[in-house]
């Protein structure tokens, strides 16, 4: 969750069923949340960070399909997917964001390089 003001919060996370689950982003505007659409990679999307410096700038960071990077942005109207770090071999997801300025953010999350291997 991230607050600019005490009209202007934001939250995120996910819901729908295991074969599609779906990016939330939910919006305060001083009096109640609303749920603002965003977009949800074809096959299921997770949003677990969310960082704003302004109402007309936010980032949202999470996964999708296969521990692919999700990183939305919000330009003050609609939230769009942006292009994203490729995580490591075996897949990662961001987990947090930050933003410095409304066009400079920094997200960090988690990921696997892990092998594996057989013996006799």
């Amino acid at each position: 969750m991230t607050i600019t003001s005490a009209r202007d919060a934001w939250a995120v996370g996910n819901y729908g069923s295991s074969y599609h689950i779906k990016t939330l982003i939910l919006h305060w505007n001083g009096s109640a949340w609303q749920q603002i659409p965003s977009p949800t990679p074809r096959r299921g999307g997770m949003l677990y960070g969310i960082t704003a410096t302004s109402a007309r700038s936010a980032w949202a960071a999470g996964c999708y399909f296969l521990g692919k990077t999700l990183v939305l942005r919000w330009n003050g109207t609609t939230w769009k997917q942006v292009p994203s770090p490729r995580p490591p071999p075996s897949g990662g997801c961001l987990t947090a964001a930050v933003a410095a300025s409304p066009d400079t953010a920094w997200a960090v999350g988690e990921g696997s390089t892990a092998t594996t291997s057989a013996g006799h």
